[in-house]
């Protein structure tokens, strides 16, 4: 997160908020669209009106903020690569002449080669996971206030949650045993 915000604090909090809006209007456009349900059951047409205008807006404003978030995330993403390229190039001048040709320094200089995106990606990640917990959150109590024994449909992506856990330590481990090969 420190290198994505020093590479270009702007841009990042940009495509933060729009990764955020994304999130949060989700929620509030199936609120919203229940209510325009119940404004037509309820024959208000006058309120079914307004807010199928609001469902507009809101729909307009998920375009604008897809449009935000994919046009920064290149420039984002391209200036942490930069930025983690000049990094590894100058710790690894910055390392004593006779540990260059060590296969074990040869190795782990491969290995951050290879995971050059991973400051860019883990903020990716970390954002989503805090606007994901968010709208969990909030579609926990949206989910409680409807019937408490709908509470426990979240428990249902916790498999999800594991499988992908032991996905990507699987993936990290293939990732090192493979570095001499790759070099």
């Amino acid at each position: 997160l420190g290198l994505v915000l020093r590479v270009g604090r702007w841009r990042a909090l940009v495509w933060a908020g729009s990764l955020g809006l994304l999130q949060v209007v989700g929620l509030l456009l199936g609120l919203i669209t229940r209510a325009v349900v119940d404004a037509i059951v309820a024959q208000d047409v006058s309120r079914a009106v307004s807010l199928s205008l609001l469902v507009a807006l809101v729909l307009a404003s998920v375009q604008v903020s897809l449009c935000v978030m994919l046009s920064f995330m290149p420039k984002v993403e391209e200036a942490v690569l930069a930025s983690f390229d000049q990094e590894l190039i100058e710790t690894t001048l910055a390392l004593p002449a006779h540990l260059h040709p060590s296969p074990e320094v040869q190795d782990r200089l491969e290995q951050l080669r290879q995971q050059r995106s991973a400051p860019y990606n883990l903020t990716y990640a970390a954002l989503a996971f805090f606007f994901l917990s968010l709208n969990l959150v909030i579609s926990v109590v949206l989910l409680g206030s409807f019937s408490l024994i709908l509470l426990t449909l979240p428990l249902f992506g916790l498999p999800l949650i594991y499988a992908r856990g032991k996905q990507t330590r699987a993936f990290i481990s293939l990732q090192q045993e493979i570095a001499e090969d790759r070099r």
